[in-house]
Formats: C-alpha cells, sequence, structure tokens
C-alpha cells in the first residue's frame, strides 16, 4: 500500500521517504498490511515500554518528524537528539513527569503550535521514566480509544497515558462527560 502510494505520489510530489510516509500512516493508527499486531491488543492499546522504543517510535505518538527547513531534499533522522532549551520549561517539565513515580499525576503542557510542546513532553517521559510503560489511544477515534483503554484495565501503575492534543480527547461532544468521569474514576 505504502510502496503503491509514493509511486503515485511520488511525480508530483518529488521523491517520497517510503519509510516516513509508513510512519506517518501508522502514526495516525492506520494499520498497514504486514505490521505485527501484539497478540489480544487492538492497535489503539498498543503498549511498549518507554526505553524499548527507537527515536522513530516517536512518531506514533505525534512528534513531529524532523525536516530541513531550506528545502533542499534528503533525509534526517526522524527524531534527532534533543538539545534542553536554556532556562525553559525542560527542567521544570522533567521534575514534574519524575513525580509521577511518587504518584499519579496529570502533565499538561499548553502552548502556541509547532513549539515543541511534545517533543518537550516526549523527551522528559524518555529521560525520566524509561522503564514505565505507555500507551497512546488513537484508533478508532481517540475518545472511543481511550474509554476502551480505561475501561479494559489497560493501565496498570507505572504506565504513561498519553493524550497528545487533549482536547481531541476531552472535548469531543458525545463524549466529554463519558471521558471525564472515567478518567476521574
Amino acid at each position: 500500500m505504502v510502496e503503491g502510494l509514493a509511486q503515485e505520489w511520488g511525480p508530483r510530489a518529488g521523491a517520497v521517504d517510503v519509510a516516513m510516509l509508513r510512519s506517518r500512516l501508522q502514526a495516525r493508527g492506520v494499520a498497514l498490511r504486514g505490521d505485527p499486531q501484539p497478540r489480544g491488543q487492538a492497535a489503539s492499546h498498543r503498549v511498549s515500554v518507554v526505553a524499548d522504543l527507537e527515536p522513530a517510535d516517536a512518531l506514533r505518538f505525534e512528534v513531529y518528524p524532523a525536516f530541513k527547513a531550506d528545502g533542499r531534499s534528503g533525509a534526517l533522522s526522524a527524531l534527532p537528539p534533543y538539545i534542553d532549551r536554556p532556562a525553559s520549561i525542560d527542567d521544570e517539565l522533567r521534575r514534574q513527569v519524575a513525580g509521577a513515580a511518587n504518584g499519579s499525576r496529570l502533565v499538561m503542557v499548553v502552548g502556541g503550535s509547532s513549539t515543541g510542546k511534545t517533543r518537550s513532553c516526549w523527551g522528559a517521559v524518555w529521560a525520566e521514566l524509561p522503564d514505565w510503560r505507555i500507551v497512546h489511544p488513537l484508533a478508532p477515534e481517540r475518545p472511543a480509544a481511550l474509554l476502551s483503554v480505561l475501561q479494559e484495565g489497560v493501565l496498570e501503575p507505572r504506565t504513561v497515558l498519553w493524550l497528545n492534543d487533549a482536547d481531541l480527547y476531552l472535548l469531543v461532544k458525545n463524549y466529554a462527560a463519558q471521558v471525564a468521569a472515567s478518567l476521574q474514576a
């Protein structure tokens, strides 16, 4: 499927990086032929241990891939090393994430578009909770996947519940009250 899309789009869009296209589709919850599915788990319940994830796996958690700003062709690593911002939120964010070891904790980062919120959170979880499990409910739709995770006992102690773009989970009209009640429970 991915190779076919790359061949179709390639002439119109220039060279298409098949691996990047595959990663982007998978990050959006699209099941691709030949992809292994964890036994007994729906794709929306895929649970991983943070330290077992490769840098490119961050794309599944909606961290934006790297790109060359000058528009020249050529691939960059999907997720180059993170550089902490001096005198920024990074230290405080890592302290807050590390504090989850002492009990449940909600950490929400708010800011403008494309300011590095998701990437900062990914770096903090990677650095502070490497032996924790992480789950990112996405499919078939975010609120339904979240409810399924909450109601099916997927969340165990020492599990990060990754809700990128929280409004897409919490503010969906037909789900908002049920999601809020299930999270509180």
